[in-house]
């Protein structure tokens, strides 16, 4: 029962702010701005509300509120408020100048590096310098600057990556709530049930056709959220496993960007190995249907996390 209630108390408060959201942002017709590089048929979702990230935040802090004040609890809620504060400029800026650019990247990296430092002083604190090695059990100590690396890539990396995986109605909030389930088996179980009820309300209204969308607010705190999980709980061996599909969408934009500039330098024309990245705008411009694309992505989650459970798990 002690389970049950922060998720029934997120999932009614989600909902709650999200119908808010929505029929602020409807009257005062004001919303999310699509890029014109996009893929044509999104040109339709001009002018849906955003921000539905907001919940997230709201939620944690008033779970962190409830819980004991542990180092775990302390650090996570700073982490993800600091990294989630990147996204929520971004948005603002989007909807202050009506248009799809905000922060520059270069400066989004610059200060989510910045804003990891406090995660990684914790995890050295704490933890120490080394990675866990599931299948020999072992732990792998290294020197303090790679670990800051290492470290520092995978905050950044996941962070971004979240953000390149919300780009169809529902897809990121439903493969992070695959991810809640994962994460489950872990201690410090309280904020990922708060956050999971959360994430299903928001989804009652993000999938297709969305009426609300999370915004970088969102995915920044999604990011921020799971990769926190993931490194104080010694993961960072076994990251590119449970999250190859946000590996997945980040490389695939990594290489579009290579090739192109290459070949623009090389041939003095530009040329594209996807139709578009991230690699979920290459699949819709195959023709398959965005719905379909979700659940295709979701069911490979799935599949991503039972294979996880048995490396975690084998005798």
């Amino acid at each position: 029962m002690s389970y049950l209630l922060p998720f029934i108390f997120s999932f009614i408060l989600t909902s709650l702010i999200t119908c808010l959201l929505i029929y602020f942002q409807k009257k005062r017709k004001i919303g999310q701005m699509v890029r014109e590089e996009g893929p044509v048929m999104h040109y339709k979702k001009i002018g849906t509300p955003t921000l539905g990230g907001l919940s997230f935040l709201i939620v944690l802090i008033l779970t962190y509120i409830f819980l004991p004040k542990t180092p775990f609890m302390n650090n996570l809620i700073l982490f993800v408020l600091l990294q989630s504060s990147i996204g929520l400029c971004d948005d603002l800026l989007k909807l202050t100048k009506k248009d799809a650019y905000g922060l520059k990247a270069r400066w989004k990296i610059i200060l989510q590096t910045i804003f990891s430092v406090p995660l990684i002083i914790f995890l050295i604190k704490n933890y120490g310098t080394y990675f866990y090695l599931p299948l020999s059990g072992k732990d792998i100590f290294v020197s303090t600057p790679i670990f800051v690396i290492i470290t520092l890539f995978l905050s950044v990396g996941a962070i971004n990556s979240f953000n390149f995986a919300d780009g169809l109605d529902g897809l990121l909030s439903g493969l992070s709530l695959i991810l809640v389930l994962f994460f489950a088996i872990f201690p410090n179980i309280i904020p990922l049930i708060a956050i999971g009820g959360s994430l299903l309300a928001f989804l009652w209204f993000n999938f297709n056709p969305a009426e609300i969308f999370m915004g970088d607010t969102g995915s920044s705190f999604l990011g921020a959220f799971f990769i926190f999980y993931s490194l104080a709980f010694k993961l960072e061996i076994i990251v590119p496993i449970f999250m190859l599909i946000f590996g997945m969408e980040t490389l695939s934009v990594i290489i579009q960007v290579l090739y192109f500039k290459y070949t623009k330098r090389k041939y003095k024309e530009g040329k594209r190995i996807f139709k578009m990245s991230p690699i979920h705008h290459h699949f819709e411009l195959l023709g398959i249907p965005e719905q379909k694309i979700t659940i295709r992505f979701w069911i490979c989650q799935v599949i991503l996390i039972l294979i996880t459970f048995s490396i975690l798990y084998i005798p």
